[in-house]
């Protein structure tokens, strides 16, 4: 049996385009005053931690992972996820 750890960080990078609305009201009407916001970056960054078991033909892989999302050109902040992943694999050979 052998039993590695092997983290890793993923970067997303890409094109957002955000848009904003504002609403003014008066006596006689209401008025949408909108605006457009387009920018590229970083969009999120990934954090894996993994630890797999290997046993034969098993595998078994549990890790945690982070997630850190970005909202770029804005000031947006976007609530930071985790979670935890476990998977279980067989090789079958022929």
């Amino acid at each position: 049996s052998r039993l590695r750890f092997n983290p890793e960080a993923s970067f997303y990078f890409g094109n957002e385009i955000v848009i904003t609305s504002q609403y003014i009201s008066t006596r006689n009407h209401t008025v949408e005053v909108s605006s457009e916001n387009n920018s590229f970056g970083l969009l999120n960054t990934m954090i894996r931690v993994p630890l797999t078991l290997t046993y034969r033909n098993f595998d078994l892989i549990a890790g945690y992972n982070f997630n850190f999302p970005r909202s770029p050109g804005t000031d947006i902040k976007p609530v930071n996820t985790s979670f935890f992943n476990i998977s279980v694999g067989y090789l079958v050979n022929f």
